[in-house]
């Protein structure tokens, strides 16, 4: 296993949660690159900078440049052969091994998502906790009998470099990791789910907060839907489990109550 891997964080302002995320990550015993990009940073993120800076790439934008843009820019600097991307608002295990089990896992993929695990610390988490379970069967069942997916949970996913360039990035669209997965799928790339390394993820506890971000998933979902239905009809005629699989991932309350009509 030669392959170097490049790590992306974007962050609005600040992230509670990147110091211990930095750490971590710094920590790992393998040929690596950190890059943190911060649109419109907070005092607290110009000191997370001072203190990490020897051994962190930062890149820091004044103004808002949108994460698209921000992730673009970054790749570009990037030397490793895979990219793996997290938002600022996860957290990853006590596990040294962690970017290593990554690159192993894109030996046999082109595109890997990485297992979700919603920390249960308030009613709000405790109801998502079981649309990320759906979203996990949904990645697994994909990865498992046909290894491709039109969909991806962006929290945390890799993907080889060659590929991002080759689908010329993010675009900008609000839903750019579904989009990116959709396009990556219409290529025929490969896809892996792997559950061999988890993220942990914090949701809003601000009702407020959650129903902007609800709204904001559902018109990236409706955009996504008129833009690749077609092409994506098309191309799971043969497989339409494969389509299933991400209308789950798009609307996951579903694969509930299906599950337990099985049962």
């Amino acid at each position: 296993m030669k392959n170097k891997i490049s790590v992306f964080i974007p962050v609005y302002k600040e992230s509670k949660l990147l110091p211990d995320l930095l750490n971590k990550l710094i920590n790992q015993n393998i040929e690596k690159e950190i890059f943190v990009i911060i649109d419109e940073p907070s005092e607290n993120s110009l000191k997370i900078l001072n203190e990490f800076h020897e051994k962190i790439k930062f890149m820091i934008n004044k103004e808002r440049i949108g994460k698209v843009n921000a992730l673009n820019k970054a790749v570009v600097d990037a030397s490793g052969e895979i990219l793996l991307f997290l938002d600022a608002d996860v957290e990853i295990p006590n596990d040294k091994r962690f970017l290593e089990k990554i690159l192993i896992e894109a030996e046999k993929a082109d595109i890997i998502d990485i297992k979700k695990e919603v920390i249960k610390d308030s009613f709000l988490a405790k109801m998502t906790y079981y649309e990320y379970v759906s979203f996990n069967i949904c990645s697994w069942l994909a990865s498992k009998f046909v290894k491709k997916s039109p969909a991806i949970n962006g929290a945390a996913f890799a993907i080889r470099k060659n590929v991002f360039e080759s689908l010329n990035g993010f675009r900008k669209v609000i839903s750019e990791d579904l989009d990116l997965a959709t396009r990556a799928f219409l290529n025929n790339y490969k896809f892996a789910y792997t559950n061999e390394v988890k993220v942990y993820n914090h949701v809003h506890s601000s009702w407020r907060r959650w129903i902007i971000q609800r709204r904001r998933w559902s018109i990236g979902a409706a955009l996504w839907f008129k833009e690749w239905f077609k092409k994506l009809v098309k191309k799971c005629i043969k497989k339409p489990q494969v389509f299933i699989s991400a209308l789950f991932l798009l609307y996951p309350s579903s694969i509930i109550p299906i599950i337990n009509f099985f049962h």
